[in-house]
């Protein structure tokens, strides 16, 4: 065993991935507060490089290791220019990117209030499933810390995928938190024991428990787990049969969980230009993998009675597949399910904003 102290601890490079979805619009103030903190408190010699994700991701700033030239390049403005769905797993590939060239030991600090939902959008590009990221951050031998706030993540995929990246988790409820868990970083990266043994030699999941004796002199026991080699699976963590959305269709399960294809102005049914890139996402997959199968998820917000949103919820079901159809896409492959108003991502709508999110077409890849 080995204690290793700030004076004496090798230089990190710091990814640091921020969630910048609509969700964090109470919060986002409170991250960005404990963000600069950070990188003005930051070790001396490691680097620090910025995401930001919605929808669309950001690297505001590569790795530096100078506070005022990261302050230079990132925007602390709040949500201005995001505020949108949930590229999750994408936004986490592009700032473990930033580590390319790393040759110092590599870290991912996480942030994230919600559920992955848009990530698709980058496929050929990042990872847009829980276990293609893992891969990743294994791959480059880079830890995963996560920061999970509030009530609407996964927990389960979460704690695995740390696990998985030898990182860890913590979870949070309140936005004073935030702060705290920040500011516990450093400590974390910087002063901690380092414990060698040859494991035995076999892929899988391997359970590990540490026994010591307390200062009370009675013995205590900590427990984890690492796994070895890639023979690993995330799906049955990112997809659960309770969930609203999920659903076999001829022994083909889904492959991540929804996303976020189209959006609508409201009332309307038909598919604005700007989303058919989106589409056309899926299209390209569709072509590639000929065995895989679409399930097509439409929504509508709270206006309406109950049987009005679930026919408008038909047509924007039924026009995304008439798109599919008209590339080439056999009817057999495309399902269709109108949900009307039942499964809302806003269940208030206090917010214009978030009643436009509510009218949706999500799409689930089934393979």
């Amino acid at each position: 065993m080995k204690e290793a102290q700030e004076s004496a601890s090798t230089p990190y490079d710091i990814a640091l991935v921020l969630d910048y979805s609509g969700s964090m619009n109470s919060s986002i103030g409170f991250l960005e507060e404990a963000v600069r903190d950070f990188i003005a408190k930051k070790y001396l010699n490691d680097r620090i490089s910025v995401t930001k994700f919605d929808s669309h991701i950001v690297t505001e700033s590569q790795l530096s290791a100078v506070p005022n030239e990261i302050f230079r390049r990132v925007s602390f403005y709040g949500l201005l220019g995001y505020g949108g769905q949930t590229a999750l797993y994408a936004g986490t590939d592009k700032g473990l990117s930033t580590l390319d060239s790393s040759k110092a030991r590599k870290v991912v600090v996480l942030f994230t209030d919600g559920n992955e939902n848009s990530s698709f959008q980058y496929f050929g590009q990042y990872a847009f499933t829980a276990e293609q990221l893992a891969h990743h951050l294994r791959d480059k031998q880079a830890q995963l810390f996560i920061i999970s706030y509030g009530q609407s993540t996964n927990i389960n995929l979460l704690m695995k995928l740390a696990s998985l990246a030898d990182g860890s988790i913590y979870f949070i409820n309140s936005p004073e938190n935030i702060t705290k868990v920040f500011e516990e970083l450093p400590r974390v990266l910087h002063q901690y024991y380092e414990i060698r043994y040859k494991p035995v030699e076999k892929e899988g999941l391997h359970k590990v428990r540490l026994t010591f004796n307390t200062l009370t002199k009675k013995q205590g026991n900590i427990f984890g787990e690492y796994t070895i080699g890639s023979k690993f699976t995330l799906r049955e963590n990112d997809s659960h049969e309770d969930n609203y959305w999920y659903r076999e269709i001829n022994g083909k399960k889904p492959v991540s969980p929804p996303q976020v294809a189209v959006n609508y102005i409201f009332n309307e049914s038909g598919i604005r230009p700007d989303y058919i890139r989106n589409l056309d996402k899926f299209l390209r997959y569709l072509k590639t993998y000929p065995d895989a199968e679409l399930d097509i998820l439409a929504h509508a917000d709270h206006v309406g009675t109950p049987e009005q949103c679930m026919e408008l919820t038909r047509r924007r079901a039924e026009q995304v597949k008439q798109y599919f159809m008209s590339q080439g896409i056999s009817e057999e492959r495309l399902h269709t399910r109108p949900f009307g108003k039942e499964h809302p991502l806003w269940p208030d709508e206090k917010e214009a904003w978030q009643s436009a999110e509510n009218r949706r077409v999500e799409l689930i890849l089934l393979e």
